[in-house]
């Protein structure tokens, strides 16, 4: 869940900016649409880090900041579509963003030609790189960024870092909001969990307990998406298995 006002988001995105140095710029994707097949999606859940730092929930979404005297972040987002919303739902799109979230900038998403003009600018004075090391995401923007830093003039190869390693070293020390969620959330679960000992009966299937436990964890404010899926494997109508008790 967001922060209402978002000025916790805008200052952990100030201590990382201080984190980057004078040189230094970092991109950080956020999460976008898997298909399971055709124009159906598995449910959305934003990268961890990029909710960390933004609050912002739409994918497709690349934030990135710069250090230095005069630290700033960018929003690369999805804009309005009225049509397109009828079946995404609303989107914040280019000026809420900015106003609402604290970005110094957002700009359309409008493929990697357009962005990359922006991207060379912004690299323009920065020798120190930072992007995603270890995510499916990463491979993607580090070619983008390559390329746009061969069409900055007079400057030589950036140091590229792991920008993983750093967003690590921000989020080590919880913040008291990190601290209430965490504690709301055990606590939501432990109820959970409670609850549904008084259900388990003979017989009781995975499915039947599962729904049990996901009633109580949404009907709290959970999240759908679990921190940790009841069940790993499809359980079939065929592959019932009978609760142990």
């Amino acid at each position: 869940m967001a922060v209402k006002n978002y000025r916790l988001y805008r200052e952990r995105r100030r201590k990382l900016a201080a984190m980057l140095g004078r040189d230094g710029i970092i991109f950080v994707p956020g999460a976008k649409h898997t298909y399971r097949n055709a124009d159906t999606e598995y449910p959305f859940r934003q990268e961890s880090s990029f909710f960390y730092l933004t609050g912002f929930t739409e994918p497709n979404a690349l934030l990135i900041i710069v250090g230095g005297a005069k630290p700033r972040s960018i929003l690369f987002c999805d804009p309005k579509d009225e049509e397109e919303e009828i079946w995404t739902g609303k989107r914040f799109g280019i000026e809420a963003a900015k106003k609402t979230f604290g970005f110094h900038r957002a700009i359309a998403n409008t493929g990697n030609e357009a962005r990359a003009g922006i991207i060379k600018d912004l690299l323009r004075d920065r020798q120190h790189i930072y992007y995603p090391e270890h995510r499916g995401v990463g491979a993607e923007f580090r070619d983008l960024i390559e390329l746009c830093f061969k069409g900055v003039e007079g400057r030589n190869k950036p140091l590229s870092l792991d920008g993983d390693r750093l967003l690590g070293e921000t989020r080590l020390i919880k913040d008291e909001y990190e601290v209430a969620q965490m504690i709301r959330a055990a606590d939501i679960s432990v109820t959970a969990h409670h609850d549904i000992l008084a259900l388990v009966r003979p017989g009781m299937t995975e499915v039947e307990l599962e729904a049990e436990l996901t009633y109580r964890f949404r009907k709290a404010g959970g999240d759908p998406c679990h921190a940790y899926q009841p069940t790993r494997t499809p359980v079939r109508s065929t592959t019932l298995r009978p609760m142990c008790v």
